[in-house]
């Protein structure tokens, strides 16, 4: 769906003074960097989000193909072409470091300065038809720079090491002396990854193997001791191979020169997301070393192809 397109419908849906709607995140992002067809749209509501959705719902009617809410009352609707994500506007606050935050709610303000990097903090206002850019991220996309919202970003968060590099890749841009400062400073830190479960790191992972420069990525991630601070050991990796688009086969691919312990434990964290059948292969670790060597055993024929 085209920005102009998106930014047309939800013109058009009710207004009303309980609420004010703003596009925000990588849809703004990626529309000042000059793309105009988007499949993720990321809406955040300030006031009533209740009240908004249900103009939603009526105005995009049989176009909804799926919906889903959050136990945090945040929704996420499938279109044919495209997906909506909305949100409440608030802040967030961290107790304890890796932990998800308490949230609370508040306004676009709050929501934009709780983000991560400048360049996923602007908004686009639907009322006033501008944009809002208090943390100048407007001025670091045309510096081609990855700058932190806040100091210690990456230990409130260490699942945001990931989405530096990601975007670092994707965009071909540079980090900014202080985050690159603070990202490294936070992965001496030898318990960074303490609070952080295995479904948060994997679906980053997930994330990551769909994206085009996913092998410099993850040489990225390795070359900062992104592995080592998790798994708390030297991991080999590999990544002179052909594209596998099986995700269990890519990962195992990478992975596969490490001893069976090891190999074990880095599937099951980094693939404790995934659905399909190779999932009882991977989290059944009740007999770790067998099991690993069946693995192997399977799919070894595979890899050597590759």
């Amino acid at each position: 769906m085209k920005f102009n397109e998106i930014v047309t419908h939800l013109n058009n849906i009710p207004k009303s003074q309980d609420f004010k709607i703003y596009l925000i995140g990588g849809i703004i992002r990626d529309k000042l960097l000059g793309i105009e067809n988007f499949e993720d749209i990321d809406i955040a509501v300030e006031g009533d989000i209740e009240k908004f959705v249900s103009y939603f719902r009526i105005y995009f009617g049989k176009k909804i193909v799926k919906e889903n809410r959050s136990k945090l009352k945040t929704y996420k609707f499938i279109l044919d072409d495209s997906s909506f994500d909305i949100i409440f506007t608030r802040k967030e606050l961290y107790v304890e470091n890796g932990m998800l935050p308490e949230l609370s709610r508040g306004d676009i303000y709050d929501d934009i300065k709780r983000r991560d990097f400048t360049i996923n903090s602007i908004a686009y206002s639907l009322q006033e038809h501008n944009y809002i850019d208090p943390l100048n991220g407007i001025k670091d996309l045309e510096d081609r720079m990855i700058r932190e919202n806040r100091e210690n970003l990456f230990l409130e968060d260490p699942t945001r090491i990931f989405r530096f590099f990601k975007y670092k890749e994707r965009l071909n841009f540079s980090g900014e002396e202080n985050t690159l400062a603070d990202l490294k400073r936070s992965l001496s830190e030898k318990e960074i990854f303490k609070n952080v479960s295995k479904s948060r790191i994997s679906r980053e992972w997930f994330l990551i193997l769909k994206e085009k420069e996913r092998k410099r990525i993850i040489d990225d991630l390795h070359k900062e001791n992104l592995f080592l601070n998790i798994f708390k050991k030297e991991i080999k990796l590999n990544l002179n191979f052909k594209e596998i688009e099986n995700e269990f086969l890519y990962t195992l691919g990478i992975f596969f020169e490490n001893d069976s312990e090891t190999l074990i434990d880095i599937l099951d964290i980094l693939l404790n997301g995934i659905k399909d059948k190779e999932k009882e292969e991977v989290i059944n670790i009740k007999e770790k070393k067998n099991l690993t060597e069946r693995v192997k055993k399977k799919y070894s024929y595979i890899l050597e192809v590759y």
